[in-house]
């Protein structure tokens, strides 16, 4: 899989790491929100894990995890992540 292809694959896409506490947190925030349509790629698990982080890093100048995309669209690292998450709730319909 691409990074390309694990971008477009969601309307929220994560990309994460398993030891990462925040990583963890975001993944637990973002799933006690009422948003459809999430995916989670855990870096460490995956055999292109190491290749999709390096394309991130080329693309996105970004070294940590973990980030989040909505609608393919970088939103940011875990702080980032959250702040735009609460802005989304407050604005969302539904």
């Amino acid at each position: 899989m691409s990074l390309a292809q694990a971008i477009g694959s969601d309307q929220w896409v994560i990309f994460s790491k398993t030891y990462c506490p925040y990583s963890t947190g975001l993944v637990n925030h973002i799933s006690s929100l009422p948003i459809d349509g999430v995916s989670v790629y855990e870096l460490d698990k995956m055999s292109s894990g190491v290749h999709i982080f390096a394309a991130l890093y080329r693309q996105y100048d970004t070294t940590t995890v973990p980030i989040l995309f909505h609608q393919g669209e970088l939103v940011g690292d875990s702080d980032q992540s959250r702040a735009y998450l609460d802005q989304y709730m407050k604005v969302s319909p539904g």
